[in-house]
Order: structure tokens, then C-alpha cells, then sequence
């Protein structure tokens, strides 16, 4: 038998009287028509962050280095399972030819099958290590091939001299004399602790966050939609990056600043959403059409999306609230 408590009633009743959410309560947005925020210009962009802020600097580098990880993981999957797929005739025809010998022998039914997946998941080995030794033998030959055949050597040393006498006869430095810039400078501990604390307090101002979608859940405004994750991702950015916002364009580092009409001195953060992504917008390369944004409301840190949408006509630059599908659940889980 099934035993609910009030609460749990309550919330029941309530996900089954709204089929569609908004992301964040009404008073983030203008009753009347939707509109949630329009662009203004942001005070709080500082000097170029790669020279004026190295933590913020090595707060990116850390980032694109997780998200790396996650993205060589993926691909690797996803190249297996191509490989896989190219050769499911071959795993298929060694299976079936197990098969057709088996059935003349006495083995019965379940010491065919098992004997069929041992097989199954060898083939797959071999063809995966096959791909591999593959792509290994021509990265080989194709390194062979860059390199300098003896004239070649021969013609870059003659260069080399001929620049040699030129800068005698001109007075020019040496090339390794002339000042370069600072690579692959190692932060130093101080530093890595100041990476290691605003990792920290962002996770921590993600945790006390509320109205934060579920993973899976689809957000939209007008023709854009994305996932819950990329949003959760986005909403630790703009924490991440609240200190020093990030951007090659100094008049449109995120997380930027939005206007809450008609309250226009009344503002909160915005930051981009990229689906699919393993750690989100970090400075550089396109942005999708939704943003994230994070704002307090009653003493309580909130978050929403916002985004474009023509359809419903104004200003270019107005903002909507997205609205949420409600996920689907199954009542035998709260037995």
C-alpha cells in the first residue's frame, strides 16, 4: 500500500495542474507581456583579464582542460561505436558461422550462446585494435612523410647562413637574444589556490541556486530549446567567471549584465548556454541563442532562462523567460 505525506501530495497536485513551467517566479518578469530583460551596458567589464588577471586566466585554463578530457572520451566512444558499426557484417558472419557448426554438434542451446557472446566480444576487440593500429600506422607515414629529405637540410642551412651574414653586415641581434614571451609558465601554488577557491565558491553558490532545471529537462523560447544540463553548466560559469568575466571582446564579457523592465536599475547576470558541451562557454567561439541568468530574490540566489524570440515582435534586443516541460514520472516510485 502507498502511503504519501501532505507535501508529497501537494507537489503532485501541483506538477499535474501546470504542464508547462516557467523558468523562475513571476516577478523576475513583466506580467503583461513576457518580456523578461533588455540589454544594457554592463559597469562592471575591467581591463583585458589575460593581462590584468592571471587567476581568471588560469581559472579558463583549468576548465578547457577538464572539458578536454570529457571531449577525447566522447570522441573515442563515438569513433568505436563508428568502427563497430562498419564492421557489424564481420562480428555477424563469424557468429552465424558458430552457429551453423554448433547446431551439428551436441552443445546445447545456452553453451551456443554464451560460446556466441565470448566470440561477439572478441571480434569487437580485434576490430577495435584494428582501428587503432590502423590510425597509428598512418599518423606514422605521415609524419615520415614531413620530413626533410637531404637537399632540403642542405637548402635550410644555406638559409640559415645567408641570414647569419646578413646580420653581420646590419648589426641585427640574434634571434635567441631578442625577448620573447613568458609559455607554459606552471602557476605557482598561490596561484592554483586561487583557482582551487573559486572553483570552490562557485559550487557552493550553484548549490544554494533554486529554480535550477533537472539534466534532462527541455527548455525553450520561441524557436531555440536546449537541455538542462547546459543550463546547470552555464549557471556554474557565470559564478565561476563572476569575479572577472571572460570574452575576447572587451564591451561583451559574460557574464554580462541585463535590465529587469520597467525596473531598469534593477540588475542580474546573464551568461550563454552551449548545448553540448562539456564545460561550456569559456571565452571564445560562438554562442547559441539562450542565456542563463542568475539573480537574488528574497535574500535567495535564483536562476533562469532567458532568450530571443522575433516572433513575439518589440525591441531586437528584448528577452523572454523560457518555459520547461514537465518530466514525465512514475507513481511506483514513490511507493
Amino acid at each position: 500500500m502507498m502511503k504519501f505525506s501532505f507535501g508529497l501530495i501537494t507537489t503532485l497536485v501541483s506538477i499535474a495542474l501546470c504542464g508547462v513551467v516557467h523558468a523562475a517566479p513571476a516577478p523576475l518578469c513583466d506580467r503583461t507581456s513576457g518580456l523578461c530583460a533588455r540589454d544594457v551596458a554592463d559597469s562592471m567589464i575591467g581591463e583585458d583579464l589575460v593581462t590584468r588577471d592571471p587567476t581568471s586566466k588560469n581559472v579558463v585554463a583549468a576548465q578547457k582542460a577538464q572539458g578536454q578530457r570529457a571531449k577525447a572520451t566522447a570522441d573515442k566512444k563515438t569513433a568505436n561505436a563508428k568502427t563497430l558499426q562498419k564492421a557489424a557484417n564481420s562480428v555477424k558472419t563469424k557468429v552465424n558461422a558458430f552457429r551453423h557448426q554448433a547446431k551439428k554438434g551436441i552443445a546445447t542451446p545456452g553453451q551456443v550462446n554464451a560460446q556466441s557472446d565470448k566470440i561477439r566480444a572478441a571480434e569487437k576487440s580485434r576490430v577495435a585494435a584494428q582501428a587503432r593500429m590502423d590510425k597509428k600506422t598512418a599518423k606514422t607515414q605521415h609524419w615520415a612523410a614531413q620530413k626533410k629529405t637531404a637537399e632540403q637540410k642542405k637548402a635550410t642551412k644555406a638559409a640559415a647562413a645567408t641570414r647569419r651574414q646578413e646580420r653581420k653586415k646590419t648589426g641585427a641581434p640574434r634571434p635567441a637574444n631578442k625577448a620573447k614571451p613568458a609559455k607554459n609558465v606552471k602557476p605557482t601554488k598561490e596561484q592554483k589556490a586561487d583557482v582551487k577557491n573559486r572553483f570552490k565558491d562557485a559550487r557552493q553558490k550553484f548549490k544554494e541556486t533554486e529554480g535550477m532545471p533537472t539534466r534532462g529537462q527541455t527548455l525553450t523560447v520561441g524557436a531555440h530549446s536546449t537541455k538542462g544540463r547546459a543550463v546547470r553548466q552555464a549557471v556554474f560559469n557565470s559564478y565561476l567567471h563572476g569575479p572577472s568575466p571572460i570574452g575576447r571582446n572587451p564591451d561583451n564579457r559574460q557574464p554580462a549584465r541585463q535590465a529587469i523592465p520597467p525596473e531598469d536599475g534593477k540588475n542580474f547576470k546573464e551568461y550563454p548556454v552551449i548545448n553540448k558541451s562539456p564545460n561550456g562557454w569559456t571565452g571564445s567561439g560562438d554562442v547559441d541563442a539562450l542565456r542563463a541568468v542568475t539573480y537574488e530574490q528574497g535574500g535567495k540566489k535564483r536562476a533562469a532562462v532567458i532568450g530571443h524570440d522575433p516572433s513575439r515582435g518589440g525591441d531586437h534586443s528584448d528577452h523572454y523567460v523560457a518555459t520547461r516541460e514537465v518530466e514525465g514520472f512514475d507513481m511506483e516510485d514513490f511507493e
